[in-house]
């Protein structure tokens, strides 16, 4: 991920993030996200998802992740996503 998708200079990576099944859609992930985001103010989080994996995919956009960039491992093709609004967005 950090090849396809550096980030910034005091960037963290963010996740991987499990939500058990009955709690989906019930705000974890946003409550998570903000908790993180507030001790971590101005910073840019960065992660990979399974491409594949559309419900966090668009989970993920819901908080204003961008897809930043694109590598494949093990035959799998993962999506980056980062919390800033890059002007160049590497696909």
């Amino acid at each position: 991920m950090l090849k396809a998708w550096p980030g910034s200079a005091d960037a963290y990576v963010y996740g991987p993030v499990c939500i058990d099944q009955a709690a989906r859609g019930q705000g974890v992930l946003e409550a998570l996200y903000a908790h993180v985001a507030a001790r971590l103010p101005d910073r840019e989080a960065i992660l990979f998802i399974n491409a594949s994996n559309t419900r966090s995919l668009q989970a993920h956009g819901r908080l204003g992740m961008v897809q930043v960039a694109n590598f494949t491992l093990g035959g799998e093709v993962f999506t980056v996503l980062s919390n800033r609004n890059a002007n160049l967005v590497r696909k």
